[in-house]
């Protein structure tokens, strides 16, 4: 609010600038923690070293090779593991070779089900067929001791069809019997031929899989640095030039008297008719005191930095009811021409 003078305000951080310095320091520290981090070392076992062969076309980042050199004895020892595992894998192929047929020619259940259902039927058809055809000749007697002797008499047929019945319910019994038997076999079939076959892969496996135990030497405790935060550094710089140009501009702003009265009154000073620097985002502890006549909000406020409480309208809502009475500063912030407001 009121009239301003001074320099204009500081101009904000270039961001390509403050993004180029920040990733050149950024990736000046990764190099210095990867040279940190590659540390050559030496043992019983032999020696690890890191060198730089080249540069990354894209990044331009270093690369490093590690080299690992073994001292004789180590490297006996890794030979020897070298030749074991070459023979531990062509057993592994004679193994799988030889358990071929069990990967090749699975076993059909269902054949070995048709087959033992019939053998079982069979077994135990041949011990009761004899005893239904006892059966059969005691019926015959049995009737014939009581002068029923005529096939075609109603007797004779009953007493045949209730020892029918009996014997045909004896044998769907003995079929059902023989036919769980048969699933039972083929599942005990399949079973078995399902283990020999994973049997003969774990033995492949357990041959081919033989591990080389490689000598290695400990790793160092991770250690790094961390880049400075150039980004920081400008925002902070820019922040505080900015709040000493604001703090300047408040301080030459004449305030003397307030511009408006609590209510719905104004008063606007000759001070006052030029524009003001109202923008919001350059004030604070602001409250609501009161209202112009046109029904625009007033409030006190203090500018940030700045110990002096005013008392005013806020830019944005002045914008908001007439444009005109708006308009932006070198410093970017919104000025109200407090002669337009109602």
């Amino acid at each position: 609010m009121g009239k301003s003078s001074g320099g204009s305000a500081p101009s904000a951080p270039d961001p390509w600038t403050t993004s180029a310095a920040q990733q050149q320091l950024n990736n000046n520290t990764a190099s210095f923690n990867a040279r940190l981090n590659n540390v050559n070392q030496s043992g019983p076992l032999g020696s690890t070293s890191y060198t730089v062969t080249g540069t990354d076309p894209t990044t331009g980042a270093p690369i490093y090779s590690q080299q690992t050199s073994l001292n004789g004895s180590s490297q006996q020892a890794l030979n020897n593991q070298q030749g074991n595992q070459s023979y531990a894998t062509g057993l592994a192929g004679q193994a799988l070779g030889n358990s071929g047929s069990l990967l090749t020619n699975p076993i059909n259940p269902q054949g070995i089900n048709q087959q033992a259902t019939k053998a079982a039927y069979d077994s135990a058809y041949g011990l009761i067929a004899p005893q239904q055809q006892q059966q059969s000749e005691a019926l015959k007697s049995e009737m014939a001791a009581q002068g029923i002797t005529d096939p075609g008499s109603q007797a004779y047929q009953t007493a045949s069809d209730n020892l029918a019945r009996q014997q045909a319910y004896q044998n769907d019994n003995l079929a059902q019997q023989s036919v769980l038997t048969g699933i039972q076999a083929g599942n005990t079939a399949f079973n078995q031929n399902l283990g020999a076959q994973q049997q003969a892969l774990s033995n492949f496996n357990g041959l081919n899989n033989q591990s080389i135990a490689m000598p290695s030497s400990s790793n160092p405790a991770t250690v790094g640095s961390s880049p400075a935060n150039i980004a920081g550094a400008y925002q902070n710089q820019y922040n505080a030039q900015l709040a000493g140009y604001n703090a300047n501009q408040a301080s030459n702003n004449n305030f003397t008297n307030g511009l408006f009265s609590l209510g719905s009154s104004y008063i606007l000073g000759n001070a006052m008719a030029a524009a003001a620097a109202s923008d919001i985002r350059l004030k604070t502890d602001i409250k609501r005191v009161g209202s112009t006549d046109g029904g625009l909000p007033v409030y006190t406020y203090r500018y940030k930095g700045h110990p002096t409480v005013y008392m005013g309208v806020m830019a944005q809502e002045v914008e908001k009811v007439d444009p005109s009475a708006v308009h932006f500063m070198p410093n970017g912030f919104k000025a109200v021409d407090y002669s337009k407001v109602a």
